[in-house]
């Protein structure tokens, strides 16, 4: 059986173990082991706010920009009134059983998505 939540070339998926797991996504989608993806510039002290953006696209059709929060190493967008990783896990529909899915399609641009 395949590790659900393993790193492929430039995949990373996170399979979604019961309810309490999808509440902590919407509030914490973790990067940690995809770090190396992410431009040094971009992983962020939250004090200094000095990191550089990337660009997060979603299979819902928008988009928004988040640093990576160097206190637990995740995308630090997750406000439920703008674009970001609480709104798209919302929207999407994710379920237990369902998995996330992180593509890093450029240098400083990824595609969230559902399977």
């Amino acid at each position: 059986m395949a590790n659900p939540s393993r790193s492929d070339t430039m995949t990373h998926r996170i399979r979604v173990r019961d309810d309490q797991h999808l509440w902590l996504l919407e509030k914490n989608i973790p990067v940690f082991d995809i770090l190396e993806w992410f431009p040094a510039g971009t992983v962020d002290d939250a004090k200094s706010g000095t990191g550089e953006p990337v660009l997060f696209e979603t299979s819902l059709g928008w988009s928004f920009r988040s640093v990576i929060e160097k206190s637990g190493f995740f995308i630090s967008e997750r406000s439920s009134s703008r674009p970001g990783t609480t709104r798209f896990i919302r929207e999407s529909g994710l379920k237990p059983g369902q998995t996330l899915v992180i593509q890093k399609t450029g240098p400083q641009t990824f595609l969230l998505s559902t399977e």
